[in-house]
């Protein structure tokens, strides 16, 4: 988590515009401002950021130079999402791709998934790939997005109709899955924006 922090705090201040805590919970889907402040006072402790005041309330800025402060010409790999069956989504250690945020996503936390499965193939995706993520709340209907039901993380078409959520595959032999109000915790974790694949070298 404080990776994607600093990430977002580098990628803010980039465009001349430092986040305040507010601004960084609501990029990286904290809902807790403490959490948040938790996670900054460790940041700074260690030299990693500093606090900056800008007129209309306190914000951050990466402290450029300290080894192991993330460039932001990087998406972090923060697990795997299954194109099939939901799956227990796994928090990843420091593995990211190469990649800068912005040509997938103009704002926001862009991060990658790793995905399992061939439930989304038609649509360009295979199992091996990075999905390429910016973490919001809410997605329209039509869009791929990762969505997690009671923490079990799934790739799929997010449709609504009425009371019930449908998400949708895209490969054949694949079904759709119904959730209705009984089917536990939904969540959208993100819309996809991208796909990358990785070819071993022979």
């Amino acid at each position: 988590m404080r990776r994607r922090i600093l990430q977002f705090i580098g990628r803010s201040a980039e465009r001349g515009a430092p986040p305040t805590v507010r601004e960084i919970a609501e990029a990286v889907g904290l809902r807790s401002p403490a959490t948040v402040q938790r996670h900054l006072r460790t940041l700074e402790e260690e030299g990693r950021i500093r606090r900056t005041s800008e007129g209309r309330s306190r914000s951050w800025q990466v402290v450029g130079g300290r080894r192991g402060t993330p460039t932001p010409a990087e998406i972090p790999v923060v697990g795997r999402i299954a194109a099939g069956s939901p799956i227990e989504s796994a928090e990843a250690g420091e593995e990211s791709l190469p990649l800068s945020p912005e040509a997938f996503a103009s704002s926001g936390d862009v991060v990658a998934l790793r995905v399992e499965g061939n439930s989304m193939t038609e649509a360009g995706i295979l199992s091996g790939d990075y999905a390429i993520v910016r973490r919001q709340p809410e997605v329209e209907n039509g869009q791929v997005a990762a969505v997690t039901i009671d923490g079990e993380g799934t790739l799929k078409v997010w449709r609504r109709r009425g009371r019930r959520i449908d998400l949708e595959p895209r490969a054949r032999g694949f079904e759709v899955i119904q959730l209705g109000r009984d089917s536990g915790e939904v969540r959208v974790f993100g819309r996809l924006v991208g796909v990358a694949r990785v070819f071993d070298e022979a």
